[in-house]
């Protein structure tokens, strides 16, 4: 029998969702285990018509490996009145970071996007050159086009509502950012404002304005 005075491998916060389990970074994966196991038969005695508990684990700046995090899972959950929710580490794997990077990078390309031709990138993009009528534009982030827009372009096309468009000329131009989109965006005969970014507002709606006003 481990002296409880003596856990400090794991601490057990509940709260209104459910169980919080932070466990110590500079414990051995041994210890944990072991302590977690006494914790939970100690504390969580749960009786069968009690209801099912959530549970959240954090690992601290340290990442299990996915036959660690099995072995955790399994432990908490052999309380059938146990469910894990999620393990949350602060450290991330390097797979994870080179999206994170993807995502983060402003992709930079040069050269017309002709009818029938369709550019992607994962993150925000920057486009020196035309997209032409037909042509397809899309990012996961905002797009910023030093040419002029006639074709289609889609920004936050992951669902971020905060991503914006903004072009040299908009000449009615298919716009769409995140799940909202417009027909067209005014032509540049008609534009005398210099109307030439895009962005949603509170209502979700596609307003065009000056590209001095993004920075607001």
């Amino acid at each position: 029998m481990i002296n409880s005075k003596n856990l400090q491998n794991v601490m057990i916060k509940g709260t209104k969702d459910g169980l919080t389990l932070h466990l110590d970074d500079s414990s051995s994966f041994y210890d944990i285990l072991r302590e977690l196991e006494e914790k939970l038969s100690v504390s969580y005695q749960l009786q069968k018509d009690d209801p099912i508990i959530r549970v959240k684990v954090h690992t601290g700046n340290r990442k299990f490996s996915k036959s660690e995090e099995d072995k955790i899972i399994e432990l908490i959950q052999n309380n059938n009145k146990l469910v894990v929710d999620r393990i949350l580490s602060n450290v991330i794997s390097l797979n994870e970071m080179n999206e994170l990077l993807n995502v983060s990078e402003i992709k930079s390309s040069v050269g017309i996007v002709r009818s029938g031709q369709i550019l992607e990138v994962p993150g925000d993009l920057l486009l020196i050159g035309d997209v032409n009528p037909g042509g397809v534009v899309k990012a996961a982030g905002n797009v910023f086009i030093i040419g002029t827009l006639k074709g289609s372009v889609h920004a936050g096309c992951n669902g971020d509502h905060k991503a914006v468009i903004a072009a040299s000329q908009m000449d009615s131009a298919q716009i769409s950012i995140s799940d909202v989109k417009t027909t067209t965006a005014i032509s540049v005969s008609e534009d005398p404002l210099n109307l030439h970014s895009a962005y949603l507002n509170d209502h979700k709606e596609i307003i065009f304005d000056r590209i001095a006003k993004l920075k607001k």
